[in-house]
């Protein structure tokens, strides 16, 4: 399962991002390496792909790639490093997860 990553591909930085799904879905997570964290789902979600289990996908993560849904990053906000805390990553993680209709729809 590769996540196709467009013209972000080297972006280290800390970012909220969103998994979008050809199906119009959105699953909205935080990282602190953005590279370090798609390679990370690339590597569960094929896992996921090809039958075995994922510790670390969601539950309606893995359920879309198990129907055959494909995915594709998208950077909703650059964090800038004086910013970077775990409570303001969370603020504005919530902040996307409501904004796209909660509960990654």
């Amino acid at each position: 399962m590769e996540i196709l990553n467009s013209n972000y591909e080297q972006y280290t930085g800390t970012v909220i991002y969103a998994l979008v799904g050809s199906d119009g879905k959105r699953y909205i997570g935080k990282a602190l390496n953005f590279v370090q964290r798609m390679k990370q789902h690339g590597y569960e979600l094929k896992r996921v792909a090809n039958g075995k289990e994922s510790y670390h996908e969601g539950f309606k993560l893995c359920q879309a790639v198990k129907d055959g849904i494909k995915f594709k990053a998208e950077i909703l906000e650059k964090v800038p490093f004086l910013k970077n805390t775990h409570n303001y990553l969370c603020e504005r993680e919530q902040y996307y997860y409501e904004l796209y209709g909660g509960a990654n729809n």
